[in-house]
């Protein structure tokens, strides 16, 4: 075996071995970058949901019945579901516009503001660009009551 034979060998592995170091980085970069998304994608769907517990506080502190034709414009009911159950969307009739995603929020409040604790679950959902049918979801419940002054507020909240 000739020293250009070798030299011709030992280039080849070299290369081989700098081209699968490459390969292996670059995948990491590339799951680096998906896991980021999937990250903001969960915080986006914790953010709805929060909106969703903070929106129904300010309908129930404004006095409104947590009922069809109570509330705001904004509330759409969720169809299917039972009566004291709303959404708001980024593509509803009155859409959501501080978002610059798509996404929705589902509010279900049981019990009466005035005359007990009321309980609120929030369901966020952000669309997956990816996966259209697998959206993003976070839900967050929590527990309000209303002050003999008649401000409302949390007593508890669970992720």
């Amino acid at each position: 075996m000739t020293t250009e034979g070798s030299v011709l060998i030992l280039t080849l592995f070299v290369v081989l071995v700098v081209s699968t170091l490459c390969l292996s980085y670059f995948k990491i970069i590339e799951l680096e970058t998906i896991m980021q998304v999937e990250r903001q994608k969960f915080i986006q769907a914790t953010t709805m949901a929060r909106s969703g517990i903070e929106d129904a506080l300010s309908e129930i502190g404004q006095g409104h019945a947590w009922q069809l034709g109570q509330m705001s414009s904004q509330w759409q009911h969720a169809t299917g579901s039972p009566d004291n159950t709303f959404y708001k969307s980024t593509d509803s009739p009155v859409p959501l516009t501080q978002f610059t995603y798509q996404a929705s929020f589902t509010v279900t409040v049981s019990g009466d503001a005035t005359v007990d604790t009321v309980n609120i679950e929030s369901i966020g959902l952000v669309e997956n660009p990816n996966k259209p049918i697998q959206p993003y979801v976070k839900m967050i419940t929590a527990n309000a009551v209303r002050s003999l002054s008649g401000d409302i507020y949390l007593v508890n909240i669970s992720e």
